[in-house]
């Protein structure tokens, strides 16, 4: 979960410059691994149409490349989808069906909620939403949650924000540092060893540039399992 008051981003006078990121790490983390620089491929059933192949090249074969700029809009299903989820606050509880969780794909039997467009979401899912009331962005690997966001400002200054940069866009307070990393070139990693993007950062302070196929991940069973714990 993300910190419950996260840390302002500070504005820049001057020259642009990098801001040190409160999770540094070395090389360490991003040794060769089983797959890659990870354990593990990637999901095989990613959030938002992502495609797997990119993803797993991305993630887990590359240091330095990026899918294409304004991917996220073109390709994938994840402005539709996310401002959807964004407006599920207007759901009703209810109970005794067999549902399947548009979000983590988790199956349950009651204690469901709807939108009102359609969309069914498990209690886990419902309650990490209206706790933190933005999108959860999960490694594409591990399932562990590595943004949150919007955070501190609105769906649409973040799509606006993104879409001038081409790639999602996110600031310090939307990083979920216990399982995010930044090397001292800007590259942005999981601890897992997952390559997430780079820090680019601009005159509101660090601008973390995100590649979606890396964070387009489902909850790990071990997340959900401990929220519902």
């Amino acid at each position: 979960m993300p910190p419950a008051d996260p840390p302002a981003v500070p504005a820049l006078k001057g020259p642009v410059q990098c801001i040190c990121a409160p999770a540094p790490c070395d090389e360490s983390v991003m040794a060769p691994k089983k797959h890659g620089t990870s354990p593990t491929p990637v999901q095989q059933n990613l959030r938002w149409g992502c495609d797997r192949k990119l993803a797993d090249r991305i993630c887990n074969f590359n240091r330095k490349w990026a899918e294409g700029g304004g991917y996220f809009e073109a390709e994938t299903t994840f402005l539709r989808d996310g401002k959807a989820s964004m407006d599920r606050g207007r759901g009703v509880r209810t109970t005794g069906e067999t549902r399947t969780c548009e979000e983590c794909s988790r199956s349950f039997l009651e204690g469901f909620h709807c939108t009102g467009n359609g969309a069914n979401y498990c209690d886990v899912c419902w309650a990490v939403w209206d706790k933190w009331k933005c999108l959860t962005f999960y490694d594409s690997n591990t399932g562990d949650p590595l943004f949150f966001a919007p955070l501190g400002r609105s769906w649409s200054k973040f799509v606006a924000e993104s879409r001038s940069h081409g790639w999602p866009s996110f600031r310090d307070n939307e990083v979920n540092w216990e399982f995010v990393r930044c090397l001292a070139d800007g590259e942005t990693v999981s601890l897992n060893g997952t390559h997430l993007g780079h820090n680019l950062p601009d005159r509101l302070g660090n601008r973390y540039c995100i590649n979606l196929v890396s964070v387009a991940g489902r909850p790990s069973v071990d997340l959900l399992l401990g929220v519902q714990g």
